[in-house]
């Protein structure tokens, strides 16, 4: 009987440490459940920096996946190239995608198995999961997309145009939105699918971010019947936040607002969420969140469109710095070397290189951009939004800043100064033009008037004359743009560049063209026009990460490039867990 009786005390001791064991586990889950349902009322922060030997690419922005588990971003490397890589939220490691080389608005499809990207003028998709990039539609200038749950894609392919609907595995892309021409609209970007994938929200844009007269509205269309609801007066990118929020930018500030997605209204103030957010150049505000309450974000400390004069010579030895770090856009050499013309925060400014001396040339509200010299640079023509609800106009002043500004040209849409012809009686300049894309007109002095110079179905842009007036130099296509030269008359086509270019500059003496490549790669091409036209083989000059076009001194060996602001420095991606705690704590 004594060992039956150990046997039952062992049992009931083992019994007892069971049922300890059991309110130990209970004990331990409740404190677990009660710290859970604290950390519901904490916001968590943290920073996401770029992969190694890459750089963050705010103007080719970031997207959350759905679940808000991974991130989709864009980024450089050290020559300047993009691609988009993907980091898990809860990871440090990112990896880069296949096929997406060059590609950048990135956005997810609703089952996070793919993302849809803009790359070589058109609109593709990627499986997460590999094989190569499958291409959609054509969309030579994006301004965003998003992805319906019945695989709807509504894009933006051509910044000057509404948004048109696609199917994700390809097809003819159907209007879907049409520019308010009355209410001067300019552009309708940035799509954003609400729950449901019935309507969608996007920026009717009627003025370039900034302006005085700018009158855009965040609106919703309802894809059955294309009604439109205006939302609210802001000129950003936006997102729908299951929260009840919309979420959008004013002055560089991430606001959040009470909205209904069912009735498409708003209530109440936006609150300020984020400050210093990054906003682009395309009115993009650089942010994502996610349906579970994550955002991520890029600081604003960076301006896409600050640069640095920078000299270089013909072996790519660098010379010296021009001038501060700002936002220079377009920036073009006077013709005797010493002067900058370029335009900055809506305006023309001209740099006195000597002096180090900027001095504003233009005053009016309205902007006005892409400046050139005159061949005796005492003249400035530029083009200008001023006095015009739909396209601009090409007006000119004098490099003295003595008068006002005259109008020379109203444009039906929008137009460019390229360049101004050696005998300055003519200028030639490039102008959108519906079905023939983007065309190269000439504009005389003398009597007011436009003509053609080429226009085709491609897109034809950048013309630059040569020094005897007798050809012009200029870039042609959509997905890889390529060199070519014709006649002053239009007469006749020969390609100089072989590996894709932009930005074609013909050299003071005549007997060199030289231009930008792909990968920021200066070329140089030497070119005889005594018996016609011929071009030998392009030939590199040096690598340069080059913010636009680039000039030639008159002594043809020193180069000015515009270099985007180092950003190698530049703020990593900011993510917050459990951001609609920050509303809840104001």
């Amino acid at each position: 009987a004594a060992p039956v009786a150990k046997r039952r005390r062992s049992r009931e001791r083992l019994a007892w440490w069971v049922a300890a064991l059991a309110v130990m586990a209970a004990v331990v889950f409740a404190v677990l459940w009660a710290t859970t349902q604290r950390d519901d009322s904490h916001v968590v922060r943290a920073e996401i920096s770029a992969p190694e030997g890459w750089q963050l690419d705010p103007v080719w922005g970031l997207a959350l996946s759905p679940d808000g588990s991974q991130i989709a971003f864009a980024a450089l490397d050290e020559k300047y190239r993009g691609s988009l890589w993907l980091r898990p939220v809860g990871s440090d490691a990112a990896r880069q995608i296949p096929g997406t080389e060059g590609g950048g608005l990135p956005f997810w499809s609703p089952d996070g198995r793919h993302i849809g990207f803009f790359a070589d003028g058109q609109l593709k998709r990627v499986a997460l999961t590999g094989g190569p990039a499958q291409t959609i539609s054509a969309a030579p200038s994006p301004r965003g997309g998003t992805w319906a749950e019945d695989g709807t894609i509504v894009f933006n392919g051509e910044f000057r145009k509404g948004l048109y609907r696609v199917s994700a595995s390809g097809g003819t892309p159907v209007e879907l939105t049409r520019l308010d021409e009355e209410r001067g609209e300019i552009s309708h970007r940035w799509p954003h699918f609400l729950p449901g994938g019935k309507n969608l929200l996007f920026l009717a844009q009627t003025a370039e971010g900034g302006s005085p007269n700018d009158e855009s509205t965040i609106e919703a269309v309802n894809l059955a019947s294309g009604d439109r609801t205006r939302i609210v007066q802001a000129n950003s990118s936006m997102a729908y936040a299951p929260s009840g929020h919309l979420l959008f930018a004013r002055e560089r500030t991430l606001l959040a607002q009470r909205f209904n997605a069912k009735t498409m209204s708003v209530s109440g103030d936006p609150v300020p969420l984020v400050g210093a957010v990054e906003y682009g150049p395309q009115e993009q505000a650089v942010f994502s969140v996610s349906a579970e309450g994550t955002l991520v974000y890029q600081k604003g400390q960076q301006s896409a469109g600050n640069s640095q004069l920078v000299w270089f010579d013909r072996q790519g030895r660098r010379l010296e710095d021009e001038g501060p770090v700002q936002e220079m856009q377009v920036p073009r050499l006077s013709n005797d070397g010493g002067r900058v013309v370029y335009g900055s925060q809506g305006d023309i400014w001209i740099r006195d290189l000597e002096r180090d001396v900027a001095t504003r040339l233009t005053f009016h509200p309205a902007p006005d951009f892409v400046p050139i010299w005159s061949p005796d640079d005492e003249w400035i023509v530029f083009a200008s939004m001023r006095d015009r609800q739909k396209g601009n106009g090409l007006y000119r002043k004098r490099s003295s800043g003595a008068g006002e500004a005259e109008e020379l040209l109203d444009l039906a849409e929008d137009g460019t100064p390229w360049d101004w012809h050696p005998e300055g009686d003519r200028i030639v300049f490039q102008e959108l033009g519906g079905q023939t894309m983007s065309d190269l007109r000439l504009l005389s002095l003398a009597t007011g008037t436009s003509e053609d110079l080429l226009s085709t179905r491609e897109n034809e842009m950048m013309g630059h004359f040569s020094p005897d007036g007798k050809w012009v130099v200029y870039a042609v296509g959509d997905e890889q743009p390529e060199i070519f030269v014709t006649t002053i008359s239009g007469k006749g086509r020969w390609q100089v560049s072989t590996g894709g270019g932009v930005f074609p500059r013909w050299s003071p003496d005549g007997r060199e063209i030289v231009y930008l490549e792909p990968a920021n790669r200066i070329m140089a091409v030497e070119v005889s026009v005594s018996d016609g036209f011929r071009a030998q083989r392009p030939r590199l000059l040096f690598e340069a990460n080059v913010n636009g076009p680039f000039n030639l001194h008159p002594d043809g060996e020193r180069i000015l490039v515009s270099q985007a602001a180092d950003t190698e420095n530049s703020p990593p991606l900011s993510l917050i867990l459990n951001w609609p705690e920050l509303l809840r704590q104001q």
